[in-house]
């Protein structure tokens, strides 16, 4: 039936939001996995597909932080770092001196891939726009998470700068920056 597809349809067109969120590239592996899934189906009496939840989901959370040499951080921050300049000026990214090679969070691996997959880094954030309307995040939700996620990226442009009587100050330069 045609709730079967939609359904059918929904779990599967919602991958790249796993992707996205989860995934990074590594030495051995542009699009691997950081986390650990199991997604229930859920079936009605009839054994027809009904819906599905998502059970488990691990983050490799210390990626955010740190990368190993040739590698990335999570797919969605390079993606949003793609996006066209209205959504980055919309999500608190919209400085242009703000790209993958001066944020510290996405540039600490040294990596230059901006194609996983054969797919831009542009083009899968419209696929993971796509897939997050998909599952109901859209308009004001939609931004709302991409701006908490640009806050994760500009957060790690700030230094601590502390001396013996105040050792947690932030550096001038670093909140300026992380302002901006």
């Amino acid at each position: 039936s045609s709730d079967d597809t939609s359904h059918i349809k929904r779990i599967v067109e919602s991958n790249p939001l796993l992707e996205s969120f989860g995934n990074a590239q590594t030495v051995r592996n542009d699009n691997s996995s950081r986390f650990g899934k199991f997604i229930e189906l859920q079936l009605n009496g009839d054994c027809r597909l009904e819906g599905s939840k998502c059970r488990t989901y691990l983050l490799e959370k210390s990626r955010v932080v740190s990368q190993d040499s040739g590698e990335r951080n999570f797919h969605i921050f390079y993606q949003m770092l793609a996006a066209d300049p209205q959504t980055r000026s919309a999500i608190g990214l919209g400085n242009a001196e703000l790209t993958r090679d001066t944020l510290r969070y996405t540039s600490m691996g040294s990596s230059k891939t901006d194609t996983i997959e054969g797919k831009t880094d542009g083009e899968r954030f419209t696929g993971t726009a796509s897939a997050l309307t998909l599952v109901g995040v859209d308009g004001e939700k939609l931004t709302r998470l991409l701006r908490a996620l640009a806050s994760v990226l500009l957060l790690g442009q700030l230094a601590f700068a502390g001396d013996g009587d105040d050792p947690s100050s932030f550096s001038p330069a670093s909140t300026q920056a992380a302002a901006e």
